[in-house]
């Protein structure tokens, strides 16, 4: 027997619809008038019987198919797959070779590789031997020695670091081509947001600037894990206004989610827990993530696009003509 009894699943499950059966058998058995006994009987060997005709039915599966397929191959395949028996082909005789072996011809009677290519015989490719770093004189006095190849000159490791940064450069110009007018509306709902806050116009540009990396590489926002803290990266630190509690800091990030909407929540509270370093001390990234979409107050309004302040304000006029009508 080949069969092996890796499939304890199946067996289970042939097992519980056994015993199943089984009970029904007895049940049946109870409700006709037997005894105990008799009807225990009836229940080991209707679980029993369930039990063997699956077993019967995977031997034949496992042992009696293979053999019935094995001889249908044999019996069929052949004449399916060539139906020509090889006897009945007829084959051509084989042209007689037209060239003379080179062992029968004198050596002057050998013709050349120039010459069989100029009848058509061969294909033969002339070369410069200068293409090949080999000099004529070599060819010529049939030196099987040739002058080493000049190799491609390699590039440096300064030429491959700077073609890594033109790429990433262009990477970068695409995406801010792509996504500039969102980019100008972050910047333009920062600087009117922060204006009363940041007194500094130097750090308002910085702020600015930030918004910028940000939407170029928001990941360079990201901390690093040490252990059980996160490690920010360093910026230069803003002057700000002690008006501004955490949840106006978490009301920003989520702000950010109106401009850069393939950023995650982490993304944004590390951009304003790393720009706003100092206000954010001992304030957590997660404490930061948890408030971007409360409804707490603060003093941060809410952000409105301008397709949204057009459209309500001609729903305005709209239902001022109406009213005057």
């Amino acid at each position: 027997m080949t069969h092996k009894y890796e499939s304890l699943p199946i067996w289970g499950l042939i097992a519980l619809l056994s015993a199943v059966l089984a009970m029904s058998g007895r049940l049946i058995a109870l409700t006709k008038g037997f005894d105990d006994i008799s009807a225990n009987v009836i229940f080991v060997v209707i679980f029993l019987f369930v039990v063997a005709m699956y077993f019967i039915f995977q031997q034949f599966i496992d042992e009696v198919t293979p053999i019935i397929g094995k001889k249908i191959k044999e019996r069929f395949f052949t004449i399916i797959a060539y139906p020509v028996r090889y006897e009945d082909c007829e084959f051509d005789e084989p042209e007689q070779d037209k060239y003379v072996p080179t062992d029968e011809l004198s050596e002057d009677e050998i013709p050349t590789m120039s010459e069989l290519a100029a009848r058509g015989e061969v294909e033969y490719q002339f070369y410069d031997p200068e293409e090949f770093g080999m000099s004529d004189d070599n060819v010529q006095d049939g030196s099987d020695t040739a002058t080493e190849v000049n190799p491609l000159p390699a590039k440096t490791a300064q030429d491959a670091s700077d073609e890594l940064e033109k790429i990433r450069e262009k990477n970068i110009q695409e995406r801010r081509k792509a996504n500039q007018k969102n980019l100008d509306a972050a910047i333009k709902f920062f600087r009117k947001t922060m204006a009363p806050y940041i007194t500094n116009n130097d750090d308002i540009e910085q702020l600015c600037k930030h918004i910028m990396d940000f939407q170029d590489a928001p990941d360079s926002f990201l901390p690093k894990e040490e252990g059980h803290r996160y490690v920010f990266p360093q910026v230069k630190s803003l002057k700000v206004s002690s008006q501004l509690k955490s949840i106006d800091y978490a009301h920003l990030a989520g702000h950010l989610s109106q401009f850069f909407r393939l950023t995650t929540g982490k993304h944004r509270a590390s951009f304003v827990k790393v720009v706003f370093a100092q206000q954010l001390e001992n304030v957590s990234l997660e404490t930061l993530i948890r408030k971007q979409s409360s409804k707490d107050k603060g003093l941060i309004p809410e952000y409105i696009p301008e397709s949204r302040i057009k459209k309500e304000e001609k729903a305005e006029k709209t239902k001022k003509w109406s009213s005057i009508k």
